[in-house]
C-alpha cells in the first residue's frame, strides 16, 4: 500500500517562466556535466574510496547533531544515492535530485521499498532550473557537485 504524502514537488510555473525567458534573453546556458553522454557508471568511481566516504559521513552526522530530524531533505546533484543511507533514518521524505538518468536508475534499484513507501523521491532535474517551489525542503544536501557549477553564484 502506497503513503499519500504531502509533497513540496510542486512547481513555481511564474518562477519557471521567469527564469526561462532571462536565459533565453542572453541565449546561454551553463555547462552541464552529463554523466550519461559516454555511459559513465558513477558507481566505479567510488570504489575504494574509504577515507573520502568516511570523512562525508562525519560531515553529515555533525549536520544532523545540528538541525535533528526534518520533514523534507533534498539532496542536489545526490548521484545514484549513495548518501542516503546517512540520511534516511533522519528524515520523514528526501528528494534525490541528479541529472543523469543512469544515476537516478541505479537510485531507483538500491532504493526500491524507500521510494515505493513515499519516503524517497528521484527527480531528474538541471540544477539552474529546479522544478520546486521556494522553501520547499526543510534541510538540503550538495555533496561533491559545486566543481560541476560553471555558474553556482546563480543559484
Amino acid at each position: 500500500m502506497e503513503n499519500k504524502v504531502d509533497s513540496p514537488l510542486k512547481v513555481d510555473s511564474s518562477l519557471l517562466a521567469e527564469r526561462a525567458v532571462s536565459r533565453s534573453q542572453v541565449n546561454t546556458h551553463p555547462l552541464i556535466a552529463d554523466y550519461d553522454a559516454d555511459n559513465y557508471d558513477y558507481r566505479k568511481h567510488w570504489q575504494n574510496r574509504a577515507y573520502e566516504q568516511w570523512a562525508e559521513s562525519l560531515v553529515i552526522e555533525r549536520f544532523f547533531a545540528s538541525v535533528g530530524q526534518v520533514p523534507w531533505l533534498v539532496d542536489f546533484g545526490g548521484g545514484f544515492g549513495r548518501n542516503v543511507i546517512h540520511y534516511r533514518q533522519r528524515t520523514e521524505h528526501a528528494v534525490l535530485v541528479d541529472y543523469s538518468l543512469g544515476n537516478l536508475e541505479h537510485a531507483a534499484s538500491m532504493y526500491a521499498e524507500e521510494i515505493k513507501r513515499g519516503r524517497l523521491f528521484l527527480i531528474r532535474a538541471d540544477l539552474y532550473r529546479l522544478p520546486f517551489i521556494n522553501r520547499a525542503f526543510d534541510a538540503g544536501l550538495i555533496i561533491r557537485v559545486l566543481h560541476h557549477l560553471t555558474e553556482a553564484d546563480e543559484l
